[in-house]
């Protein structure tokens, strides 16, 4: 373990306190991805004992003592050699997730039907998760602004994950008409459990950020590429396979750059509304930049960063994509992604 005074890591497996770890690799992607860890540890008395399933915590301590992990979740895979323990683990959201997750079946006599996503959520995780013990908690749901209902909805087999993020990301709040919120699902690490929350987009223009960044304070290296923005969106109907409505903003004297989504429209404002909250989505991602940051550790994922750099072309408030800290005998570094969430014309299917 590194003698960096600047960061005394611990990670705990099973409640016990692991003596010996080379590495440690927490990767947080966003898109509503569970939360992974990876550790190489040499701990004699662990190399007999089966780990497949045990608790996970690791506390960063960085610069200080943490209440709370920076990730709690329980291993998935794991492999011994005559050297070292390697270890995989996911956040919570795994074990609702995948090949080993309790299928989920959703039929017309067995149904949500008039319950909002959360209390479909809340229900499988009290129900059928923590059957013998606290798995995950379900003191952070809460529901969306917007509520999101499960009428009609039906699955024969599928895991209860995949529902949650399968809705989510087609709900959006476009109460503004410039300014469309989509929302995400990630996890909140309390002092004794952890719990899936639903995150907001924040007002790019209007919210506070959360953290500065500068060459000079936080940003030892920075790369970015720049695309082009959609100036226009095009929706098809399902049905009739004609255009039923488009949206235009801005300029094409960059170049006609479009986005296409399929879906089934009642009437041609609504295709209208549809390409253009396509667009406006999109707005907004025009940059994709990663900083190797030595600090920031702790940020969440959307949220707002501002980078005081002397380049005007990316100096100004970016959202947090994706996290990566990786802990070896080394040091520990923290790569941060900003404005890289893909454009998806799936995304926006109605």
């Amino acid at each position: 373990m590194s003698q960096n005074i600047h960061c005394k890591p611990i990670l705990r497996i099973d409640n016990r306190e692991v003596d010996y770890f080379t590495q440690v690799n927490f990767a947080d992607q966003g898109n509503n991805l569970v939360q992974t860890l990876k550790a190489e540890l040499t701990e004699p008395d662990l190399e007999n004992k089966s780990l497949f399933g045990k608790k996970v915590e690791f506390y960063l301590n960085y610069g200080s003592i943490d209440s709370v992990p920076i990730f709690r979740g329980y291993i998935n895979n794991f492999r011994v050699t005559d050297r070292k323990i390697t270890i995989h683990a996911r956040d919570p959201r795994g074990l609702l997730s995948g090949n080993e997750s309790l299928p989920i079946s959703i039929t017309d006599t067995n149904n949500y039907d008039g319950k909002t996503l959360t209390q479909f959520l809340f229900d499988v995780i009290e129900n059928n998760l923590n059957i013998n013990s606290t798995l995950m908690t379900t003191e952070y749901l809460s529901d969306v602004d917007k509520p999101i209902y499960m009428t009609g909805e039906r699955h024969s087999d599928s895991s209860a994950y995949k529902i949650v993020t399968s809705l989510i990301k087609d709900h959006f709040n476009d109460d503004d008409a410039f300014n469309i919120f989509t929302y995400s699902v990630n996890i909140l690490h309390g002092p004794e459990d952890s719990g899936i929350i639903f995150v907001k987009k924040k007002d790019i223009d209007t919210a506070a950020h959360s953290i500065s960044f500068s060459y000079n304070d936080g940003i030892k290296s920075l790369t970015y590429k720049e695309r082009q923005v959609p100036t226009y969106g095009i929706a098809y109907s399902t049905e009739e396979q004609s255009v039923d409505g488009i949206f235009e903003y801005g300029s094409r004297s960059t170049g006609a750059i479009g986005v296409r989504i399929r879906g089934k429209y009642k009437s041609k404002a609504e295709a209208v509304n549809a390409a253009r909250t396509a667009v406006m989505s999109a707005k907004d991602d025009k940059y994709d930049l990663t900083i190797e940051a030595s600090k920031g550790h702790y940020i969440g994922l959307d949220s707002l960063v501002n980078l005081d750099v002397p380049d005007s072309n990316i100096r100004g408030v970016y959202r947090v994509s994706s996290k990566n800290i990786e802990f070896s005998d080394v040091g520990v570094s923290c790569t941060l992604n900003l404005n890289r969430k893909p454009i998806l014309i799936s995304d926006y299917i109605l």
